[in-house]
């Protein structure tokens, strides 16, 4: 069950997206929030869910649950993560409960970094919320994208994501929604590629889930 409160007041504080959830990421009708940390004055390709903005508490709660595989923190974030969806409607009126996908490390990265922390979310976020977890998407290539432009990110991610050949074929018997899950986005380049694959294969991607949204956002909309 889902508790009401999983950070402490002044934690909870210091995250600008806690008491509201912005109208314009999540593609509703009505007034956006104001300065709203994931989406600024456009929105994201795909309803979007965020705690905030990329700094402070939340970024470091992300970056030791990232360089110190604390999956006591990843946990965490996938609570705060799934309150926010039950705020939702989205997906009151989907004929079938949607399925969680977490954007994926090609298998080189996984050997050398270990489990990525969106796989990490990914998990204990679809136990909360009673969904099923599947690993259909794979990544190829080993090159991290943090220090990339904006254009390179989108060049490197377009041809990095591939659905694995047996989940394919199961996928094409039986169309399922799914929710896409990362760490933190940056330029959106990631988590569209994926959802391009993903949608060629008629699987949709019915939201997007982030803990984090960072400033860099701002001036590299896709």
């Amino acid at each position: 069950p889902l508790s009401d409160r999983t950070l402490c007041g002044p934690c909870s504080q210091d995250l600008p997206l806690r008491s509201a959830l912005c109208r314009r990421c999540l593609h509703q009708p009505g007034a956006p929030l104001e300065r709203c940390p994931g989406c600024h004055h456009q929105s994201p390709l795909r309803p979007l869910i965020h705690l905030s903005q990329h700094e402070g508490t939340i970024r470091k709660l992300i970056l030791a649950a990232k360089t110190g595989h604390k999956d006591h923190l990843a946990h965490l974030l996938a609570q705060e993560l799934a309150l926010l969806i039950r705020e939702t409607t989205i997906f009151e009126q989907q004929p079938r409960k949607p399925v969680v996908l977490a954007i994926p490390r090609s298998k080189r990265r996984q050997f050398t970094h270990g489990i990525p922390l969106s796989q990490r979310i990914a998990i204990p976020l679809a136990n909360l919320l009673g969904l099923e977890y599947h690993r259909w998407l794979g990544r190829k290539g080993s090159r991290p994208q943090v220090s990339l432009s904006a254009s390179d990110r989108r060049r490197l991610a377009e041809s990095s994501f591939f659905l694995h050949d047996q989940q394919r074929q199961r996928k094409r018997r039986q169309t399922r929604s799914v929710i896409l899950v990362d760490d933190v986005r940056t330029t959106g380049a990631t988590l569209w590629a994926a959802t391009r694959v993903l949608e060629r294969q008629e699987i949709a991607v019915k939201m997007w889930v982030v803990a984090s949204v960072s400033r860099a956002l701002r001036s590299n909309h896709i």
